[in-house]
Order: structure tokens, then sequence, then C-alpha cells
């Protein structure tokens, strides 16, 4: 969930009924946590965002883009060696 605020630069809350309670902003920076078992009130500022990241933009296509090019390089030079 830490992961999915920095990806998409926007502040999550999570709350477990019988799990870890957090508050993150949009940078994965904790701002307020509950552990396992705690009960107690989680509380801090959350700034809304607009997400706006570069991931959200474009999405997975250009991983996709580098991951297919370097694939195709590694075929054409084993193929080379091999002539």
């Amino acid at each position: 969930t830490r992961l999915r605020a920095i990806e998409c630069g926007v502040p999550v809350i999570r709350c477990a009924n019988n799990g870890i309670s957090f508050i993150c902003d949009g940078r994965g920076r904790y701002l307020g946590w509950a552990d396992l078992g705690e009960r107690t009130v989680v509380l801090a500022t959350v700034t809304p965002a607009v997400g706006r990241t570069l991931f959200v933009r474009a999405g997975a296509w250009p991983l996709a883009a580098v991951l297919f090019a370097w694939t195709l390089f590694v075929v054409l030079a084993i193929g080379r060696k091999r002539s």
C-alpha cells in the first residue's frame, strides 16, 4: 500500500480492525500508525494530491518497451555470435 502511494503520488489512509493501520503521504513517509493489536487513534494532517506522477500518466508501457528492446538486442546479439 505504501508503494502504491509513492507510485501514484497520493496519500493513503489504511484502517484495519485487526492489523496495522497507518497514514502515509504521497512520498510514502509514515505520518502516523497503530501497531498490530494496539487500540489507539491515529491522527495526521493529510493534504489532497493530484496524483500526476510519471507512472500514472504513462503506466507500465515504458518499462515494457525497454524490456522488449533489451530482449530483441540479446536475441540479435546471440544470433550474430552463432553466424
